[in-house]
């Protein structure tokens, strides 16, 4: 082995540098503009200038796979079945253009051009980057929170039940974001987490609920951890073909369950009426957005008024019509297409994750999509990378068998 080849060896491949870089300044500038109190302290420019910035970091790393793909001559070496996948990414990324364009809410565009741009990267570390900038910005928030620094605001529940925000710009986010936080660290142990990220995992649950009140992000992290251990004791039995099967199902019945609830949903139904105040109010909410505004092929401009918005507003008489639930916002906000590529790509990543036998990260997603029908976080790549994984269904290679397909990488397109 010569030099150069020693060096190609060990250095850092260029393209997976780019988007890492890429990725981290859009992902670190949202969350602290969209989540936190450090918004206050950001430039009214911040966001163009990082948008900008990341663009041309992800243009750069495009040029430099493609100069790898012609050096390597791999234009000889073309397969239809190979190219399809790359394509569909590219129709994808054209989709969330023409939803930006449509909505004018441009984020969704940088969003997919993230998750294409994902296709041939190790998202094993990709996750282990945001636990560690996820643990950082939280522990940043509660200090700057303690020591005055960042403002507090709170909340309260019907029976005067306080609720904190410890630095955060609303009072469930922290809970939220303990929530996939949980799941991406057991994602990346697998069957080999240590009794430890369970009593770290469940104590930190524990302790935003008490602060935050936010019921939903607890009860589904505590179950997650409780089903992990199960796994862990008979995996065996999960990895059976018949799980396979139920766990690529999952998304796309959840999904049309949940979506036949809001369509067909009448408040004079002594059972739909139950269960949309269990749901706390969701399904009339989503009713009420297809109802109102309703379904198009890609997505149409609504104003929506939540919480954050009717505190910033200063008036509360404002009516609240924010669709909580992530399949409803999508199919309603950003149209039906969109809504049948999530549901389809999430139903694809869960059976390929079953297939790789890695069934805790299986269990992970199928978490990320039961939280995502009631809270509307799953598109929000500043919560989790796990949108990044459609990314992954896009690559051209075919993944080396030695190797996890999520971790799989390419210099080349």
């Amino acid at each position: 082995m010569n030099f150069k080849e020693q060096i190609r060896k060990f250095s850092y491949p260029i393209n997976q540098l780019l988007f890492m870089v890429a990725l981290f300044s859009w992902v670190v500038y949202l969350e602290l503009q969209t989540i936190t109190m450090f918004q206050l302290y950001l430039p009214s420019f911040g966001f163009v200038s990082i948008r900008l910035f990341c663009y041309v970091l992800l243009v750069l790393k495009g040029m430099s796979e493609l100069v790898e793909f012609i050096k390597e001559k791999e234009y000889k070496q073309l397969k239809i079945s190979t190219l399809i996948p790359f394509f569909c990414g590219a129709l994808f990324v054209v989709l969330g253009l023409s939803i930006a364009v449509i909505t004018k809410n441009t984020v969704i565009f940088d969003t997919c051009f993230l998750i294409f741009s994902a296709r041939n990267q190790d998202l094993q570390k990709v996750m282990k980057a945001f636990i560690l900038m996820q643990i950082i910005i939280m522990f940043a928030c509660i200090i700057g929170n303690l020591l005055g620094i960042l403002p507090e605001r709170t909340s309260a529940r019907p029976g005067m039940i306080r609720r904190y925000a410890l630095g955060y710009s609303w009072t469930n986010f922290p809970a939220q974001m303990f929530f996939y936080l949980t799941l991406m660290l057991f994602f990346v142990r697998g069957l080999s987490f240590k009794w430890w990220d369970v009593l770290l995992t469940i104590s930190g649950a524990i302790f935003w609920y008490v602060i935050t009140d936010t019921k939903n992000p607890f009860a589904l992290g505590i179950l997650f951890i409780l089903l992990s251990l199960l796994i862990r004791k008979w995996s065996a039995f999960f990895e059976r073909s018949f799980m396979r099967g139920l766990a690529t199902a999952f998304t796309p019945v959840l999904s049309t369950v949940f979506l036949a609830l809001n369509y067909f949903y009448q408040s004079d139904s002594v059972f739909l009426k139950r269960l949309n105040l269990l749901l706390s109010n969701r399904l009339f909410l989503g009713s009420s957005g297809i109802n109102n505004y309703g379904i198009s092929l890609a997505g149409q401009e609504i104003e929506f008024i939540d919480n954050i918005t009717k505190f910033e507003r200063r008036n509360d008489d404002l009516p609240y019509n924010f669709i909580d639930s992530s399949f409803i916002n999508i199919l309603v906000s950003k149209g039906i297409i969109l809504y049948l590529v999530v549901v389809t790509c999430f139903t694809l990543i869960i059976y390929r994750l079953m297939k790789a036998k890695h069934i805790i990260g299986a269990l992970a997603v199928v978490f990320v999509v039961i939280h995502s029908t009631f809270d509307p976080q799953l598109l929000d790549l500043w919560f989790s990378p796990f949108p990044l994984f459609i990314g992954k269904l896009f690559s051209r290679k075919n993944t080396d068998k030695k190797m996890n397909w999520w971790q799989a990488t390419s210099r080349s397109l």
